[in-house]
C-alpha cells in the first residue's frame, strides 16, 4: 500500500500506527469511560468499587475482561450461571499456553454445527430420491412419494 500512495502522491512519506494503551486525566482523577476505553487497571478499579466476582489476573485478553464486565453489569445472575463454565475454559487456556510455551493467546474459533449422521444420511436419500424422480418423468412434489412417509 505505501508503494501506490508513493505513486499517487509525490510528497508521502509514510503510514504510522498509533495504539492508545491508556487514558487518564492529567490531575489524577478517575474518568468516567466506556467499558472499551478502560485500562485493565482501569477495569480492576471498577471490579472493587462495584464488587463484582471477578479477578482480573485470570484474563490474558483485556477485551475478554472488558466483555465479562459488561455482562455482568447487565445480567448478574445469567453471568454467575455461565461463570464456572468460562473459568474451566479460561483455565484450559492459560495451561496450553504454557504447555506450548505460547506467548499470545489462539485466535477465536467459529463452533462448527455438524449434522447428525442420521440427518445426513436421511437428507441424502431424499436428494437421490428427487434426482431419481426426475430423470424418470416423475413429479418429486407429488403426493404420495417417498418424502411424504
Amino acid at each position: 500500500m505505501p508503494v501506490l500512495l508513493r505513486n499517487k502522491f509525490s510528497d508521502f512519506a509514510r503510514i504510522r500506527y498509533v495504539t492508545i494503551d491508556e487514558i487518564v486525566s492529567l490531575d489524577g482523577s478517575e474518568l468516567d469511560l466506556p467499558l472499551t476505553l478502560r485500562s485493565r487497571v482501569q477495569l480492576a478499579m471498577l471490579i472493587e468499587r462495584e464488587r463484582m466476582p471477578i479477578n482480573p489476573d485470570e484474563y490474558m485478553e483485556v477485551d475478554e475482561l472488558r466483555t465479562d464486565i459488561k455482562e455482568y453489569l447487565e445480567d448478574a445472575q445469567a453471568f454467575l450461571a455461565s461463570k464456572a463454565k468460562k473459568d474451566k475454559k479460561r483455565q484450559e487456556e492459560k495451561a496450553f499456553m504454557e504447555m506450548n510455551e505460547l506467548d499470545e493467546p489462539l485466535p477465536p474459533q467459529k463452533v462448527k454445527k455438524e449434522k447428525p449422521k442420521g440427518q445426513a444420511l436421511k437428507n441424502s436419500r431424499t436428494t437421490q430420491n428427487k434426482a431419481s424422480n426426475s430423470d424418470s418423468g416423475v413429479d418429486s412434489g407429488a403426493s404420495g412419494g417417498i418424502e411424504d412417509l
